[in-house]
């Protein structure tokens, strides 16, 4: 009989036990290990980021140097410069303004011409510019001869302005009103005659070159003129007469209206003929006290000289006929002492600068 070996109890439950502790310990390991944060890697610094903000900041500083400068340079630079000198062959960057000039040709859409006679006749209309010394040969009529060859017919009077103050040629304000720039048109195209309503005794006590220049124009063979120009100074400004009338856009009662008006009626009378408006050249306002002061802060009637100027612009440019600025390119506030007797007279050089400049936008499109 075998004898049967001795068998080895096992026990299942407590193995089971055991089985179930150690699998629970190595997942209690695993939470534990999961809920530690494993060490991180130090991140090095970006070498873009880096020079990014530096360049940043570079940036931020010039753009506070540029305006600092820019601030400094207005203050150290304050007011317009300009040339001394006007020379339309060497146009630099200079000129901190745009200067004005709107030279057009002569446009004739019509039949009527004129006469060719071989020659250059120029009839000039205005105040102190062309009537000072008229007689002398430093007279600006007589310098644009020289320096153009051309016949100056001198219709200039002194002490006259471009805007009429009054209500009709009968009735004036004073008594060089009669003489502004429309009535004078009205006799050179329509041989009317404005002394028709005066007395004998009355047109004694005129200014003789007044006079004169009445009877001059209805001698004039217009047919053989070739430019009508147009140039009066400061003194509307200096009288405060009135600029416009936006209603009235040909109202003879302020300047930029009776120089309209005036231009309508040359062109439809004298449609060959060419017409240079000219600028005042700068005038001086007078302060309380007697002394020179700046035209663009004196005012007199609302605006100051530069609108007066610059309104004339407007009307030369809507009518499609030449602008001469002076009062930005010849005799400016900056060189007109050096061109200017007084506060709006101009002296020989002021006259000669003047002439150089016509003869340059006379002869433009030759």
């Amino acid at each position: 009989m075998k004898k049967i070996k001795d068998l080895e109890i096992i026990d299942l439950d407590s193995e089971l036990e055991e089985g179930t502790s150690q699998t629970e310990e190595k997942t209690e390991n695993k939470k534990k290990k999961a809920a530690t944060p494993e060490p991180e890697e130090e991140e090095r610094p970006d070498l873009m980021d880096i020079l990014t903000g530096k360049l940043g900041h570079i940036i931020f500083i010039l753009i506070i140097l540029i305006f600092v400068g820019l601030i400094v340079y207005k203050v150290w630079n304050w007011g317009t410069t300009v040339k001394s000198e006007y020379d339309p062959n060497n146009i630099s960057d200079e000129y901190e303004i745009e200067v004005l000039d709107n030279f057009v040709p002569l446009i004739n859409e019509t039949d009527i011409v004129g006469v060719d006679d071989g020659k250059t006749t120029i009839v000039a209309f205005g105040n102190a510019p062309f009537s000072d010394d008229r007689d002398s040969e430093d007279n600006l009529a007589r310098l644009i001869e020289e320096k153009t060859g051309a016949t100056v017919i001198n219709c200039a009077i002194p002490d006259t302005y471009l805007a009429f103050e009054g209500s009709s040629v009968e009735s004036p304000e004073s008594v060089m009103d009669i003489f502004n720039l429309y009535w004078l048109t009205t006799i050179a195209c329509f041989d009317s005659d404005i002394l028709y309503y005066y007395t004998e005794e009355q047109i004694e006590s005129f200014p003789a070159e007044a006079v004169e220049v009445v009877e001059q124009l209805k001698t004039i063979d217009w047919e053989t003129v070739d430019v009508i120009t147009i140039m009066y100074d400061g003194s509307d400004y200096l009288d405060g007469r009135e600029v416009y009338d936006i209603e009235h856009q040909t109202d003879i009662h302020t300047t930029y209206g009776n120089l309209c008006a005036s231009i309508e009626l040359f062109q439809q009378c004298y449609p060959y003929i060419r017409i240079i408006v000219m600028s005042p050249t700068y005038a001086f306002g007078i302060d309380d006290d007697g002394e020179y002061i700046s035209s663009d802060i004196k005012i007199y009637n609302e605006h100051p000289l530069s609108t007066y100027a610059g309104m004339m612009e407007r009307g030369a440019y809507l009518h499609y006929v030449t602008y001469l600025d002076h009062i930005y390119g010849t005799v400016h506030e900056d060189n007109a002492t050096q061109y200017l007797i007084d506060n709006i007279h101009l002296n020989l050089d002021g006259r000669h600068a003047v002439a150089e400049r016509f003869k340059f936008a006379l002869e433009y499109f030759n």
